[in-house]
């Protein structure tokens, strides 16, 4: 359909791009803080920077731990 309208391709990652950029600078969302209460000297290496590993790095670095992909 869209090679038809003449407008090309579109990849996903620009389409999330677009929304994440368009939310912060309307102050739609805030950064999320993640700095912790306290740090502790463990490190947690995290393996994949995929929606999952992500997610475990921030709750791992809310509770303190650096990480490390």
């Amino acid at each position: 359909m869209l090679e038809q309208s003449g407008h090309g391709a579109v990849t996903i990652g620009s389409v999330e791009k677009y929304i994440t950029d368009t939310a912060f600078e309307n102050d739609w969302i805030k950064p999320i803080q993640l700095l912790p209460h306290q740090v502790k000297k463990e490190s947690i290496g995290i393996i994949g920077a995929g929606p999952a590993g992500l997610a475990a790095a921030e709750q791992l670095r809310k509770q303190g731990y650096e990480s490390c992909f």
